[in-house]
């Protein structure tokens, strides 16, 4: 059976995707064929394009927007013709979604088959000019039937119209297709519509021919050169362009990868854009990129450029966001004899890049915006770049008193404190829990003798902040040098304050001797 594409006539843009199933799917009994033969389904819409499934009795899935063996479509502005093939007997049913419309409209009829294509050649082309013969064929008489030829370059893309006539069935038809207004390309395709009205039902067929390569000699030469920069850790690829025809309508910019034959993106800008930055999946390992102009409504001869991934010169850095030191580690691998550029924040040095190798690069506490920037021999810019954050500062570890040297007889002791910008408090090896203020409480066992332990606040970077004491567990017969250590530090902690008042008594008794020495008799 011919294949039909969607936009037959009014040359409408379709994507190819399966019917969406939602919250608004509805799934019911359609319509019962008493027994097998080609129907033809035409549906009215209001404003948007519904989803529609037609399935079998035996379970066979019908998609009007999928090219299906079997069955084929045309849609208009607001409807749309499904013609099914020796549709099975028996109860068929339908899934659609109306989407935004209030209402769609969907009937079914049977479809006469006697009219159809039965030949399509292209002949030998002179210039621009190429020979094309075709005939439809009626099994009852000879119908008048209107035919539109238009070139493409894929099933379901867009269309050139280059011809549209009238012709009668059952005679061939020759006629001469002027190909000036296409741009060259190596793979067209020529696709010819026929049909004609049978009492209000349209009644039609499609064929394309073989694919030819044309080459319009009035086509535009290419564009004498563009920018490519690419940014592999963001996967994306900036095209820029700042010299152009001052006649010039747009730019086409394709995108293809890993060497297909079809673009993963494709459109056109207004020259005056300049640049566009265009996004590729990880894991590709060469990208293409076609760019043309068009003048005059032909597009220039396409300039190409190549970008080998993964055969390429790489550069990495650090896999980390923030650290507590100032130098950053960078490598880089497959070089030969590369100038690059690398900017630290506003400071820039030239490096020289060849084999493979590392080196470290300073940075300055806090942020810091770091790059490489080269244009390898086939004239394509890199930049590599990395945002990373210097924090040397340790956290904050307050203890609620000075814990070393203390002695104490209890075989426990409570150890208070808190921490600030701390991610981490470790004491004696154990993660201590600390609250939302910072504020922490820990109990330590004493053995006899001097207890020491070390209190590590940490932040997320690894700077760390220690305290260390020694706390003393003495017995129970070492109670009275324990209480007269304690006195002895109680003395010790009042000597200043006795020492200043001293000080200040035999100050104020200088100056009442001096007083009563001056004073006059």
């Amino acid at each position: 059976m011919k294949k039909l594409i969607l936009c037959l006539i009014l040359a409408f843009w379709v994507v190819q995707q399966p019917v969406k199933t939602s919250a608004e799917s509805i799934t019911m009994n359609f319509e019962y064929i008493d027994t097998e033969k080609d129907i033809l389904i035409h549906v009215i819409w209001e404003k948007e394009q519904p989803d529609l499934l037609f399935i079998a009795p035996d379970g066979t899935q019908y998609n009007p927007e999928l090219e299906q063996e079997g069955a084929m479509t045309v849609i208009g502005a607001d409807e749309m013709f499904y013609l099914i093939y020796k549709a099975p007997k028996g109860q068929w049913k339908i899934t659609y979604d109306k989407k935004s419309n209030e209402t769609i409209q969907i009937g079914v009829e049977d479809y006469n088959t006697n009219f159809f294509i039965s030949s399509f050649t292209i002949g030998q082309m002179d210039g621009s000019m190429l020979p094309v013969v075709f005939q439809a064929e009626h099994s009852t008489y000879d119908v008048q039937y209107q035919y539109v030829i238009s070139a493409v370059i894929e099933k379901l893309g867009e269309e050139k119209e280059l011809a549209r006539g009238r012709a009668y069935a059952n005679q061939e038809s020759s006629i001469m297709l002027n190909l000036e207004k296409l741009a060259s390309y190596s793979d067209y395709m020529l696709q010819l519509y026929v049909v004609y009205n049978d009492n209000g039902t349209d009644i039609f067929d499609m064929i394309y021919s073989e694919p030819f390569s044309y080459t319009n000699p009035a086509t535009p030469q290419a564009v004498t050169d563009y920018t490519v920069l690419m940014k592999p850790d963001e996967y994306l690829v900036d095209i820029r362009w700042d010299n152009y025809p001052r006649n010039a309508q747009s730019v086409m910019i394709a995108l293809f990868q890993n060497n297909e034959t079809e673009p993963v993106f494709y459109d056109e800008y207004h020259p005056d854009d300049k640049s566009v930055s265009l996004s590729y999946y990880p894991g590709v390992e060469t990208l293409k990129i076609d760019f043309s102009v068009k003048t005059n409504d032909l597009y220039s001869e396409p300039l190409v450029k190549t970008i080998e991934l993964t055969a390429s010169a790489s550069i990495e850095f650090e896999d980390i966001l923030a650290m507590n030191k100032n130098m950053l580690e960078m490598r880089y691998h497959h070089f030969s004899k590369q100038k690059a550029i690398l900017t630290v924040n506003e400071n820039q040095t030239e490096l020289y890049l060849d084999g493979s190798g590392g080196m470290g690069i300073g940075l300055q506490d806090d942020w810091n915006h770091v790059n490489v920037t080269y244009t390898d021999s086939n004239n394509i810019s890199w930049i590599v770049s990395k945002e990373i954050f210097v924090d040397r500062i340790p956290p904050v570890l307050s203890l609620f008193e000075d814990y070393n040297g203390i002695l104490t007889k209890d075989s426990e002791f409570m150890i208070v404190g808190s921490v600030g910008d701390c991610s981490s408090l470790v004491i004696n090896g154990q993660e201590v829990q600390f609250d939302v203020d910072g504020s922490f409480s820990h109990t330590v066992a004493l053995h006899d003798g001097e207890n020491r332990f070390d209190c590590v606040a940490s932040d997320a970077v690894g700077n760390e902040t220690l305290y260390t004491a020694v706390i003393t567990k003495v017995s129970g017969s070492d109670k009275a040098a324990s209480d007269k250590q304690n006195t002895v530090k109680g003395i010790r902690g009042y000597l200043p304050l006795i020492i200043g008042s001293a000080l200040g008594f035999l100050a104020l008794l200088y100056a009442l001797i001096f007083w009563r020495k001056r004073k006059p008799n």
